[in-house]
């Protein structure tokens, strides 16, 4: 029987690096080992290994399943030396078959990407008994991420011509979120050459309501498209008339459905809503609202939880106010139309709005008979700002 072994050692003297000793507070020797990942007491090898953030160890390589053959394993440790069960329960993870052979696979060097998935490389022995580069990528949790390449994984065989044995040895992964590779690759001849794979991550639109239209630096998201941009992005929603109702910071290190999502504008009634738009995946908790603006309007009114136009209006629940000036709210123009600009809002409603004042000496005899009878004066205070509010025929 063989097993996966991991080791930690500490430096008993820093002014020398060379004298080593077993760190005992790693599972209480100072090593740890592992075997029958995939179920047979068999082969266990860790040929690639990584320190998280967390201090958790994460090692990729293989083990022998019950027939025999490799299975492509990631195993993920405490700090303390202990697995990691929330890790698919068990601690690891076995994977066979990513090319299609159900033979041999094994995971020959692994990487941590910025939001945390394990990407592993090496091989995958196809139906033809080749062998085929291989990557795959898994979840936190330990499955599989079908985000990438719809299965968790991708093959590929032939790389110098020669439609025999490919394999992976190294793997990075670049500031721009590209998969570098490095192996070897069967030529013609039946020589190895040395091969490079590139790959790029297409994190997409998987889902989209197609009453929306989604943009990125103003260009247009298709449904199942790679935007071909990665990290936080701001993207934009407008209706398919092309009028502006909202923009959210969104991660572009996944997938996202937004089928959900639903929104709207009216520029004859000065009105806009969106709706599930914090619960579409990938985006912030907060997003800037549209709402489109005419002259004489000196307030726009926010409906929290409007799910569509005929629920955006001054008796909605809830419903609160804002002025040009306060720190959320400026007026922008965009493509000749001129907005109500909302930032930090959730699912909402939002219509223009007029501003009638009462007369100085009608406030100040209104507000000597509300202190009269006892009310306090910031109590006063917000009853006549609410009072001062007369809406307008687009509420």
């Amino acid at each position: 029987m063989m097993g996966l072994v991991v080791y930690a050692t500490s430096i008993t003297n820093p002014a020398f690096a060379a004298i080593l000793k077993p760190d005992t507070t790693f599972n209480s020797v100072g090593y740890v080992v592992h075997s029958s990942a995939a179920g047979f007491n068999g082969h266990d090898s860790g040929d690639s290994l990584q320190v998280q953030a967390d201090g958790k160890y994460v090692v990729a390589g293989d083990s022998s399943c019950a027939i025999g053959n490799p299975d492509m394993a990631i195993w993920r440790y405490n700090p303390n030396g202990t697995l990691d069960t929330t890790f698919n329960s068990t601690g690891y993870i076995t994977h066979n078959g990513a090319a299609g052979g159900n033979s041999y696979d094994g995971g020959l060097s692994l990487q941590i990407q910025a939001d945390g998935k394990y990407v592993v490389t090496g091989y995958s022995v196809n139906a033809a008994g080749n062998h085929d580069m291989a990557i795959w990528r898994y979840n936190t949790n330990g499955t599989l991420d079908t985000t990438f390449n719809s299965t968790g994984y991708v093959t590929h065989n032939g790389a110098a011509g020669g439609n025999n044995h490919d394999g992976a040895n190294s793997l990075q992964i670049q500031t721009d979120a590209k998969y570098v590779v490095s192996g070897l690759s069967v030529n013609t001849f039946g020589n190895y050459d040395m091969a490079i794979w590139r790959y790029l991550d297409m994190y997409q639109i998987a889902s989209l309501n197609l009453s929306l239209d989604v943009s990125l630096n103003n260009e247009n998201i298709e449904v199942g498209e790679d935007n071909g941009a990665l990290g936080v992005q701001i993207l934009t929603l407008s209706t398919t008339k092309g009028i502006l109702v909202a923009r959210v910071d969104t991660d572009m290190y996944s997938d996202h459905d937004w089928s959900s999502v639903s929104a709207e504008s009216n520029i004859s009634d000065f009105k806009s809503y969106v709706h599930n738009l914090t619960l579409a995946s990938g985006t912030s908790n907060t997003f800037t609202l549209y709402v489109p603006y005419t002259e004489g309007h000196n307030s726009v009114g926010i409906c929290p939880g409007a799910h569509n136009l005929n629920e955006v209006g001054s008796d909605c629940e809830g419903v609160y106010y804002l002025n040009v000036g306060e720190s959320r709210v400026s007026i922008i123009e965009d493509k000749a139309i001129r907005y109500w600009e909302i930032t930090g809002v959730t699912d909402t409603g939002g219509f223009g709005y007029y501003l009638e004042d009462l007369p100085e000496t009608g406030q100040n005899i209104l507000l000597g008979a509300i202190l009269f009878i006892g009310i306090p004066l910031f109590v006063a205070r917000k009853m006549l700002k609410e009072m001062a509010y007369v809406p307008s025929a687009y509420s």
